[in-house]
């Protein structure tokens, strides 16, 4: 597919007009300490990601799997309109973190500094699951969507 430079131009121009919405998300979910195996922290985590994921008008169904010991995982789907796994794409990430509880203590809360995002699990990767997540919504805009 090619996209014409008037369209990406749009693109960028949405993305841009939610970047605070992201900022607010990726603050949130490093808020919500989750340490590898912290069965609460997965939850609370997903119960954001989840949250988000349904406002997603490609997103046809978020499904969540326990896993014993550790918290859970979510199947999100999208742009499944006929139910065709053959020609799906995965976007493949994790919401645990290193970091044990009270780091967030001791750090204190997620902070920008020169345009950049502070705070434990940012980088590794609670922003790259917003991304992932945005990247659902803006290319539910493409005339034909993936």
């Amino acid at each position: 597919m090619i996209i014409d430079s008037r369209k990406l131009t749009s693109l960028r121009t949405s993305i841009e007009a939610r970047q605070g919405e992201m900022v607010s998300l990726i603050r949130r979910l490093v808020e919500i300490e989750s340490p590898s195996g912290d069965v609460q922290g997965s939850r609370a985590l997903n119960d954001q990601l989840e949250s988000v994921a349904r406002t997603i008008p490609s997103v046809s169904s978020v499904e969540r799997i326990i896993s014993p010991a550790c918290g859970e995982h979510l199947l999100i789907r999208a742009f499944d309109r006929n139910g065709d796994d053959d020609k799906a794409t995965l976007i493949l990430g994790h919401t645990d973190t290193v970091h044990p509880r009270g780091t967030l203590s001791a750090l204190g809360a997620p902070r920008i500094e020169k345009d950049r995002l502070y705070g434990p699990g940012v980088f590794d990767m609670k922003a790259s699951c917003v991304v992932a997540l945005e990247s659902l919504r803006v290319l539910t805009t493409l005339d034909p969507p993936p």
